[in-house]
């Protein structure tokens, strides 16, 4: 037990003085900040679009892995209704459809980062409500009217006769749309005629997820926890997969083989089950992120993207892997890695600031020259003086592990000034104004007055019986 203790007071130690050793330097992160949502992959295997929960939609060389650009489909004030809902790249691969909470589609061109046509569809909307077929748009209206966007032949059609729930564009048929109605009903219609062509088997509950074969065959849907397969031509039930979990499926648009994202019971891993146009099972792909939500096949099948995210310790990294389809390979990750901010505290008559991120790692910024002057690993809570040259951090001490240590700097010469050790669990610290004294509340209910530059108590002063969540003291050091 000792011998284990030691070696990881050891490790510690080394990383501790790694970090030290590391030289200083600007970091601009890119990527997302929360879990991705949808991933799209152009046609011509060029780029990657990817969204998460806000409205920010990024765009991703596929060669280099590095990030093109991001589109802001911000226009108002409020962030959650903007938020990206969908997206879809064009048959060209230089234009990207999206749709946000708000109802509100747009059509983006790659090469300029702007949106060059906008469309109102209301907000509410269906989760399946709109679909690319070539250069044509069809969605859903706030009515839930069918709506068809010709962008060379503006403006667009409405259908008030249809009222449906869920729709997708038959890619064997342009003219032809799978739509569900208000009442759960399942059927294909033609636009140009204007009249319902198959008729389908009536599910007994609603649709979670569905796609159509790039042939016009088959129909697959994720519905109840399962999915099944109905037939385009005959409107009937051919297959349903039970026990499955799934949570996306998607076709590859040469084979017309299905790919269904699901979580193996046995195994608790997730995996993706490939089914033949026969729809026969044709091979399982058991290396699949653990956090798998959603799956996209590129226009040119050769490529199946996954969305995925990895928490390790106080670290997130959202990914999108990119799969051969053939050998199953890696091809390449796109990642963003987060450290989330969990505290700041900023000088009032300089322009350094201390940010303290979720994995323990504090980084002192000079947001004048926009550089980082000096990264200390370890650290739990900070504060800072109003001139912003005196530095009070708690983290893990060489001196007194059992102990709260609070060590402090003087951020002008980097020098070591002293290192208080406090007997229980602080809650908040705060550098008083003659820059001679720190003082600490603990989760005992008691605020003391610590003397800097000798590292020794000077008062304490029980306040109650549990601890005080913040503490702050008057300029003249009277009142608390």
């Amino acid at each position: 037990m000792k011998t284990s203790k030691l070696l990881i007071l050891f490790s510690i130690i080394v990383l501790s003085k790694s970090l030290y050793s590391q030289k200083p330097q600007v970091v601009i992160t890119t990527g997302h900040a929360s879990i991705i949502q949808k991933v799209a992959v152009s046609p011509n295997g060029k780029f990657v679009a990817s969204n998460t929960v806000s409205h920010i939609i990024k765009i991703w060389d596929i060669n280099s892995g590095k990030e093109i650009c991001s589109l802001n489909n911000k226009d108002g004030k409020q962030d959650n209704e903007e938020r990206i809902m969908a997206l879809d790249f064009f048959e060209k691969g230089n234009r990207l459809l999206t749709i946000d909470k708000n109802g509100k589609i747009k059509i983006w061109d790659i090469k300029t980062e702007t949106a060059i046509h906008t469309f109102y569809a209301g907000v509410g909307m269906p989760k399946h409500s709109v679909d690319i077929s070539k250069n044509r748009i069809i969605f859903l209206n706030t009515d839930y009217s069918l709506v068809i966007a010709d962008l060379d032949k503006l403006p667009a059609r409405i259908y008030t006769d249809i009222k449906a729930r869920a729709i997708r564009v038959n890619p064997a048929n342009n003219n032809e749309v799978f739509i569900v109605d208000l009442k759960n009903n399942f059927f294909l219609y033609d636009i140009e005629k204007k009249n319902k062509t198959v008729i389908f088997e009536k599910p007994d509950n609603y649709l979670f997820h569905a796609e159509i074969s790039e042939n016009g065959k088959h129909l697959a849907i994720i519905i109840d926890k399962k999915v099944k397969i109905w037939s385009m031509k005959t409107g009937k039930l051919l297959k349903t997969l039970e026990n499955l979990k799934p949570t996306s499926i998607a076709f590859n648009h040469k084979n017309n083989d299905l790919a269904i994202l699901h979580n193996n019971e046995t195994t608790n891993k997730n995996e993706i089950k490939i089914l033949s146009n026969n729809l026969k099972e044709k091979r399982v792909m058991k290396k699949i992120a653990l956090m798998a939500t959603f799956i996209y096949i590129s226009h040119n099948g050769k490529y199946l993207a996954v969305n995925s995210m990895l928490m390790v310790g106080n670290s997130v990294t959202y990914t999108i892997d990119l799969i051969d389809w053939k050998t199953e390979k890696k091809v390449k990750t796109l990642k963003s890695r987060v450290h989330g901010i969990w505290q700041l505290v900023a000088s009032k008559n300089t322009p350094r600031i201390a940010a303290l991120s979720i994995d323990l790692n504090l980084r002192i910024w000079n947001i004048a020259e926009q550089s980082i002057e000096k990264i200390f690993p370890f650290t739990r809570k900070i504060a800072i003086n109003n001139d912003g040259n005196i530095l009070a951090m708690q983290t893990f001490s060489e001196k007194a592990p059992n102990y709260t240590a609070v060590i402090i700097w003087d951020l002008d010469t980097m020098r070591y000034i002293s290192e208080l050790h406090i007997s229980e669990m602080l809650t908040d610290m705060k550098i008083c104004a003659d820059n001679k004294h720190l003082i600490v509340s603990n989760i005992m209910g008691e605020i003391s007055l610590w003397n800097i530059e000798s590292g020794k108590k000077v008062n304490t002063i029980k306040t109650s019986n549990v601890g005080n969540q913040v503490v702050d003291i008057s300029s003249d050091l009277q009142y608390i």
